[in-house]
């Protein structure tokens, strides 16, 4: 294989990856760096249309790259589940192998004491935060879903940013998870959690 096959074969791969994303600015990402490697393969064989029209690709790209990073997002937190889970049971029963995989321990029905919080982005229903405040000021969040296509920190950083003033009111000080999913790990590691050194499957947040 030659070396302009390789970056033929690694732009088109690419790019093909990129289709098969469910989150959308992921997809961008990868559909530019695709294109971007296409548009170069264009470049050394001196096909000059595929370079036009990878080109083209990349400036849609960057299009709605900026869009996404720049836009200002509509947020809201319904409160008013406790006691009515008709919405909850059914979002939990269209997302179930989605939750299971990130949450495969999750069980909504042996959680005592629980609060929910339904997220919205735009008026559109997203995720929700499931948790229980238990003994010494300790709060235990049970689930924080999104699904794939809100798949980001902004769900869980502005629940707790609107909420940390009333969880302290009620006397908690830490916000504790126990991650089952690398990802999960990962992505409790970006809105600021820790391992707890002396429980490693414990990760928590000083409120």
């Amino acid at each position: 294989m030659t070396f302009e096959q390789a970056i033929g074969y690694l732009g088109s791969v690419l790019v093909a990856l990129s289709m098969m994303m469910k989150n959308f600015k992921t997809l961008r990402y990868v559909n530019l760096l695709g294109a971007s490697t296409m548009a170069c393969y264009g470049i050394i064989l001196k096909a000059y249309p595929v370079f036009g029209l990878n080109l083209f690709i990349v400036l849609i790209d960057l299009y709605y790259l900026y869009k996404i990073h720049t836009s200002k997002e509509y947020f809201t937190l319904n409160e008013t589940f406790k006691g009515d889970e008709y919405f909850l049971q059914q979002f939990f029963e269209f997302y179930k192998n989605d939750i299971a995989r990130f949450f495969p321990h999750f069980d909504f029905g042996s959680i005592k004491n629980y609060q929910t919080i339904l997220i919205a982005r735009d008026l559109r229903p997203v995720g929700f935060f499931i948790y229980q405040i238990l003994e010494g000021g300790v709060l235990q969040i049970e689930l924080d879903y999104a699904c794939s296509e809100f798949r980001d920190k902004k769900n869980t950083q502005y629940v707790l940013d609107r909420k940390n003033a009333d969880f302290k009111s009620l006397g908690v000080h830490t916000l504790i998870s126990r991650p089952e999913h690398p990802l999960h790990t990962k992505f409790l590691k970006k809105v600021g959690f820790h391992q707890n050194p002396e429980t490693p499957e414990i990760f928590e947040k000083l409120i």
